[in-house]
């Protein structure tokens, strides 16, 4: 069993035996035109991305403040109904604080390949994949902690429904 190969574990490399890339030829003038028709799309997307998250911020800060105030002066929600909007928003600024981290992760990846087709930087490859690597990682997880917390949703809004019915 030990000796199958996890293909999620993380490579280890030694660092010291390390040739460069450029120098080998290792990338194609077709794989450079890749990268250079890529890059400002991956860059379009990570902006959107920060566009993204703090719209979300913006919604959910709005929501946390605005709606219990408005409920007060208008006097047409209950004081529980007040107190759920205000969970929505955290959860809405919770989210759109979480969204930065792939929007930065995809952004850096894009500049850096640009800077690579420039400069031909090896530096800059390197910086690039490793922005790449933990954008997909932090995608990942995200994607995992969400699928797990299907069933918890689930239950608890079962209960709430129960609690809605009995009350």
């Amino acid at each position: 069993m030990s000796d199958t190969i996890n293909p999620y574990e993380s490579t280890q490399t030694n660092l010291d035996e390390e040739k460069p890339l450029i120098s080998q030829d290792f990338f194609t003038a077709s794989t450079i035109e890749y990268l250079k028709a890529s890059s400002p799309w991956m860059k379009f997307m990570g902006i959107m991305s920060f566009i993204g998250a703090g719209i979300l911020i913006v919604v959910g800060l709005a929501i946390m403040l605005l709606f219990p105030i408005v409920s007060q002066v208008l006097d047409f929600v209950s004081a529980g109904l007040a107190a759920v909007s205000s969970v929505f928003g955290f959860i809405y600024l919770a989210m759109g604080i979480v969204a930065i981290f792939p929007a930065r992760y995809l952004y850096n990846f894009a500049s850096k390949i640009r800077l690579f087709i420039e400069t031909k930087n090896e530096r800059a490859m390197e910086i690039a994949l490793r922005n790449n690597k933990s954008f997909w990682k932090f995608n990942g997880i995200v994607a995992i902690i969400s699928l797990a917390s299907i069933p918890v949703i689930f239950i608890i809004s079962i209960f709430v429904a129960l609690a809605g019915v009995l009350m």
